[in-house]
């Protein structure tokens, strides 16, 4: 079955505290789901990891930590308390054990969370963080289950038939699933409208019942599941616009009003809140102190008073778009408020490019979030064939998805039309195809800073040689599909689990220890 990603849900953002969408921004909504289906307050939980994944090598420079306990103490994202949820935690009495066990490998990022109370385990899930801020939470209490925080749903379990016979009676059969294991019966019940909420929420003080939960909307938009989306990949939206004539930014705006339950205006206007946190990580606070694990400290300061005063080649606005870059990949290794775009190990490359680029040509800032609609539709097309998890295909899921958006965002700025923006999405795509992920020290810094800026400037050059001619030869969903095959082939030690690459030099098996030693 075919999944239709939302340019806001899966895309452009979370605004989430850095340093990495998958491990910090994931594991935080999977926290905070966790604690709205419990229904209380935690006292107790354990966190196991994949051995195998990548959570055991990352979890302290990335932020799975604090992410999964913020979380579990209800902070979303973009909390700016999430970077101290230890320290909170401690002080709530909220205790936390992190261990790795073999589950099995079913997925690098998954981790089974157990919740106790009064030392008796009271409610266990098995949870993926997806990619970019995404997540799924998959088995509760060894039912399979579905949770995205995208859609609302009430779970119910029993034992008694009456009750199973009794909701059958008021919930028409395709709002609900059913399960049943042991003796147990589990209902899955999806809640698109109060309707059909209404009908059950009498039941959750029935005796007959061994639990109620509810998995809200935790995501910023809902997905409107009675709608059909109008395309799915970019062939299907050029034949699709053969009948429209639109731009490429207008049909981001239809695709997705379509799939969700978004207004036009509303598009424009969380746009417009994506373009201003953009905006603010340009700005780097040289004072802030915070550089636990920090491997580069302030390069960016460095970088802006070099380019001022030394002799380097002139490459005019790339020389900004570089800088800029550095200064919001910094504020995510400090753990500041930063936008994924697709992930937050590639949060410098779309703002960077688009706001400098824009300003090179003059253009107002609706000029802008047109082109930040366009790279968004780019992302959904690449979301809803492939990936954004290095974990799952490498750094060419996060910086070469996110450059492959940026570039078309670019011919956007220009004026360009649908197919000048397909591509140079292409061509920036297949210069970075197999682009390893392997972070130093399990941190998003070195080398991914520098990437950054190597996926950044790609993403100009592609746009330009795109104005200027160039073919691309190969259809854009053809090197999508062609990115997330390269990713299944590369070997587990180059997918984010510190054991390859960079990882494996003398120096890099250096700061790894150092960092596992403090932290």
């Amino acid at each position: 079955m075919k999944k239709y990603h939302s340019i806001f849900n899966d895309v452009l953002g979370p605004i989430m505290t850095g340093p990495s969408s998958s491990h910090t921004a994931g594991c935080a909504r999977i926290g905070k789901m966790i604690r709205i289906l419990y229904g209380n307050d935690i006292e107790e939980a354990e966190i196991i990891f994949e051995k195998n994944g990548s959570y055991p090598s990352t979890y302290k420079g990335q932020g799975t930590d604090y992410g999964f306990v913020g979380g579990l103490l209800g902070f979303s994202p973009d909390d700016i308390r999430l970077k101290h949820a230890l320290k909170i935690a401690e002080e709530s009495n909220l205790k936390i054990t992190f261990k790795s066990e073999d589950l099995g490998m079913n997925h690098p990022n998954e981790a089974e969370i157990r919740i106790y109370r009064n030392k008796k385990l009271d409610m266990k899930v098995i949870t993926r963080s997806t990619g970019g801020g995404t997540f799924e939470i998959i088995n509760m209490d060894d039912f399979d289950i579905s949770i995205t925080g995208e859609n609302k749903k009430i779970y119910i379990s029993t034992k008694e038939n009456s009750l199973i016979q009794e909701i059958k009676k008021i919930i028409s059969p395709n709002h609900y699933y059913l399960q049943k294991k042991n003796n147990t019966v589990l209902l899955e019940i999806l809640i698109i409208n109060n309707e059909i909420e209404n009908k059950v929420k009498y039941l959750k003080n029935d005796s007959r019942i061994i639990f109620y939960r509810i998995a809200e909307v935790i995501l910023p938009v809902t997905l409107n599941k009675e709608n059909i989306p109008l395309f799915f990949n970019a062939a299907e939206a050029i034949e699709y616009n053969k009948s429209e004539n639109l731009n490429l930014w207008e049909l981001a705006i239809k695709y997705e009003c379509s799939i969700s339950n978004i207004s036009k205006n509303d598009v424009v206007e969380k746009m417009k809140d994506i373009l201003f946190f953009m905006k603010k990580s340009l700005l780097i606070d040289i004072d802030d102190k915070n550089t636990e694990f920090q491997i580069l400290s302030n390069n960016s300061a460095k970088i802006e008073d070099k380019l001022k005063n030394e002799n380097i080649i002139d490459m005019g606005v790339l020389n900004k778009i570089m800088l800029s870059a550095v200064k919001i990949m910094e504020n995510n290794c400090k753990h500041n408020i930063i936008v994924a775009a697709p992930t937050a190990g590639s949060c410098g490359v779309i703002p960077a490019t688009i706001i400098h680029c824009g300003e090179k040509i003059n253009a107002e800032e609706d000029k802008i979030i047109k082109a930040l609609l366009t790279s968004g539709l780019i992302g959904v097309f690449i979301a809803n064939q492939s990936t954004f998890s290095a974990e799952v295909a490498g750094c060419q899921a996060e910086n070469g998805a996110a450059s492959c958006m940026a570039a078309a965002g670019i011919i956007e700025l220009l004026d360009g039309n649908i197919e000048e923006c397909f591509s140079a999405a292409s061509l920036a795509l297949q210069n970075l195809l197999g682009l390893i992920c392997d972070p130093v020290g399990g941190l998003t810094e070195v080398p991914c800073i520098s990437r950054n800026i190597l996926a950044s400037i790609n993403a100009v050059s592609a746009a330009n040689m795109i104005k200027c001619g160039y073919d691309a030869v190969i259809p854009l969903d053809e090197v999508i599909t062609a990115m997330y095959e390269v990713g299944r082939m590369l070997p587990n030690e180059l997918k984010c689990t510190c054991k390859g690459g960079l990882c494996n030099t003398k120096t890099g098996k250096e700061i790894y220890t150092k960092i596992k030693k403090y932290s």
